[in-house]
């Protein structure tokens, strides 16, 4: 059943009988809302005990339950001052989190002051959808159950009329967020031996019909021809033949023939390193390697449903990284689409060989502006731990709406170096680059790489390798797949500097 979001005139004392009931209160000094006045006096009794309760601190996330005879309250905290986006979010990822260890299907919760009913509304569905995820596709009945029930509606309570009707376009905008990152999540947590190249050009054309957009699925031999000697290489020692898809939305009515900006996303489907093997430990975690791929596909998909005023192409490189008799080696050559020749020296750093043909393709478009993601290298997990993606670009407003991007979402970025000296690591005697130059400033390396098939064109890479996982789980992300991306790309798409790029 869908998750059920509407914002109501009703009174929580009328909600009660059959939701729980969420009273916020603002830092520890706050107090019980008015409207508390009006349930029953059991449970205001339960609360006024639980605010005086010493385990109570006010701060985002802490909850107390009170439960009576009349019906199920909790006290959550949404913390100091005025709440942020991330504040929001948080909250109402807290109050679904309370309710799913309550077993219970259905909340109603205030739409909390502020002078933006709209954007409350959404970061409010965005922080509640999130937080209800849930991913049991590969779980028998005997395990199912150990998972928490997911909630099947929230209720937002707001007696004024026209914040309610402002509500509702923050509503609609934070449903197709939170389906963009929940499509994320479910296929980086899809195993790789159903999710292929293939298989994931199947899945992104149900994504794009469901959009109305237009996918182009490029096969083996296309991609042989037009010349994408790094895809081809790639993924020639899988039995799984990669793709290549081209997606492309025009929401630009006024200049239908110019392309705003190409979003490129890394596609392996699984990484073992191919000849040059990962450790055993955590290479289950390579299934999610196609994470930048899927940030961007969702994308552009909610770009249309968002009907942003935007032209945008997505292109995605779908390849298996596998070592076999057929397989890439250390030491070998490869011609890319550019023409430019690579010689090999690590066949697990094949993220940016993908990319580099893909990002020659993009200028096919002549873009205002390239976007690409991907979890590209082990070194920016060492820069940064898991906290922020890195980002590296060569236009200062690119970074400055990336930053504002991240503000806005809670997906937090920082602008790593990318200078000529770390690309010149990659010269070789016997091609025009090597594809990695060891362990020392690897991330800003692998950009440099890069942005040797970027062209003149505005740039920015974003290297999610750090954050495409939760190991520890917050208010609206439990562990596992997080998503990571996709709220921040489409908060760029949204941003009206975009459309206005000049390049």
């Amino acid at each position: 059943m869908p998750f059920q979001i509407t914002c109501t005139a009703a009174k929580p004392s009328e909600l009660l009988r059959d939701h729980l009931i969420i009273v916020p209160v603002h830092g520890k000094a706050g107090k019980l809302p008015a409207w508390t006045k009006l349930l029953p006096v059991d449970l205001q009794s339960a609360l006024t005990a639980a605010l005086e309760s010493p385990s109570f601190g006010g701060k985002v996330g802490d909850s107390h339950t009170a439960h009576t005879a009349s019906g199920y309250a909790v006290l959550l905290g949404v913390g100091e001052g005025t709440p942020t986006p991330e504040m929001l979010r948080r909250f109402y990822g807290s109050a679904i989190g309370a309710a799913r260890r309550g077993k219970l299907k259905k909340v109603a919760a205030p739409l909390l002051p502020g002078r933006d009913g709209a954007a409350i509304a959404e970061a409010a569905v965005v922080g509640a959808a999130l937080a209800n995820y849930r991913f049991d596709a590969y779980r028998s009945d005997t395990t199912r159950d150990k998972i928490p029930p997911q909630v099947e509606s929230i209720a937002f309570f707001e007696p004024d009329a026209a914040r309610r009707k402002s509500a509702t376009h923050g509503i609609d905008a934070g449903k197709t967020i939170a389906e963009a990152v929940t499509r994320v999540r479910d296929l980086v947590n899809t195993p790789a031996n159903v999710l292929n190249p293939k298989s994931y050009a199947s899945i992104a054309a149900d994504w794009c019909r469901d959009a109305k957009i237009k996918l182009e699925v490029l096969g083996p031999r296309e991609i042989e021809r037009i010349g994408m000697g790094c895809v081809m290489a790639v993924g020639g020692g899988s039995a799984n033949e990669p793709r290549f898809l081209i997606a492309t939305y025009k929401g630009n009515k006024r200049q239908p023939k110019r392309t705003d900006v190409v979003l490129v996303g890394k596609g392996v489907t699984f990484d073992t390193g191919g000849i040059s093997i990962k450790p055993t430990l955590d290479m289950w975690e390579m299934r999610g390697d196609m994470a930048g791929s899927a940030v961007m596909l969702s994308s552009i998909c909610s770009a249309a449903k968002m009907k942003l005023p935007l032209n945008i192409v997505a292109l995605t490189p779908l390849v298996e990284n596998m070592p076999s008799g057929a397989a890439y080696r250390p030491g070998d050559v490869i011609r890319s689409l550019s023409g430019q020749t690579i010689e090999i020296n690590s066949t697990d750093a094949e993220g940016r060989l993908i990319l580099a043909d893909a990002l020659t393709y993009a200028q096919r478009f002549s873009p205002r502006a390239v976007i690409d993601i991907a979890t590209l290298t082990g070194a920016i997990i060492v820069a940064l731990g898991e906290v922020h993606c890195g980002i590296f670009t060569n236009k200062d407003a690119l970074a400055g709406m990336a930053q504002k991007s991240a503000d806005l979402t809670g997906e937090k970025v920082w602008r790593m170096p990318l200078h000529e000296d770390y690309a010149e690591k990659l010269a070789t005697v016997v091609a025009d680059m090597r594809n990695s130059a060891g362990r020392e400033g690897g991330a800003s390396v692998a950009a440099g790489f890069l942005q040797k098939f970027v062209g003149d064109f505005p740039w920015l890479h974003i290297d999610i390798a750090a954050v495409d996982l939760e190991k520890q789980g917050h208010p609206y992300c439990p562990k596992g797949a997080s998503g990571f991306g996709a709220r921040l790309v489409i908060e760029m798409l949204r941003n009206p500097q975009l459309a206005r790029f000049e390049p």
